[in-house]
């Protein structure tokens, strides 16, 4: 009698257990170890300024593994939220994330500007400024990641700008002078600063001004 009694309670919590862990229809749990170990340490950065540091030592592969598995899990965990054409956004910028190699573009970065520049105001229109720029330009990840918690992510990493104003560009795009209320504006613009690295899209552009307003 005893035995039949644990194997219902066995049965009533494995069932529990099973339902709880399924009510959504996909575990998000361990997405982020669809990427390589080394991207699972850049992202894991305590600030900005660090996994913008990590996510440039990456290999051109680690890092479009890293956007594109970023972008699949978006498409998943916040499929009940987005709107048709945010869909269509995200699936764009995943299909020339898939179809141009990081490499390539890291080398010719005219190509992803050109692609950026074409589309920025339907993307600016669809989105609002936070999940613009972690969409496109941000490589910061968590496992259940949700484009929707853009602006929470972004003030545990980023609470106030780290830019200096003083030699380091750091913008190609408004996308992120719109997310730092801390700077000095919200327009890139061209001020003489020095370029540097990660900017653009998927950070395979060249930050070439400081936002300003």
């Amino acid at each position: 009698m005893k035995k039949v009694i644990s194997m219902i309670a066995f049965v009533a919590i494995f069932s529990t257990t099973v339902f709880i862990g399924c009510k959504k229809g996909v575990d998000t749990t361990n997405q982020i170890q669809n990427i390589s170990i080394s991207a699972q340490r850049a992202v894991a950065g305590n600030t900005l300024k660090e996994i913008k540091q990590n996510y440039s030592l990456l290999s051109p592969q680690e890092k479009q593994d890293l956007f594109i598995e970023k972008w699949n899990a978006i498409l998943e965990n916040d499929v009940a939220t987005l709107t048709a054409n945010q869909i269509t956004i995200i699936n764009m910028l995943k299909d020339f994330g898939t179809t141009q190699t990081f490499e390539n573009l890291l080398n010719h970065s005219e190509i992803s500007d050109a692609f950026i520049e074409t589309n920025l105001a339907f993307f600016q229109n669809n989105f609002d400024p936070y999940e613009l720029y972690m969409l496109v330009e941000c490589p910061y990840y968590c496992d259940n990641f949700s484009l929707r918690k853009s602006q929470t992510y972004l003030a545990a990493i980023d609470p106030v700008s780290e830019s200096d104003h003083s030699v380091k560009c750091t913008c190609r795009y408004s996308i992120y002078c719109m997310t730092h209320s801390n700077e000095q504006g919200n327009f890139c613009t061209d001020t003489g600063c020095g370029t540097t690295a990660e900017c653009g899209f998927a950070g395979t552009s060249q930050c070439t001004g400081e936002c300003r307003k």
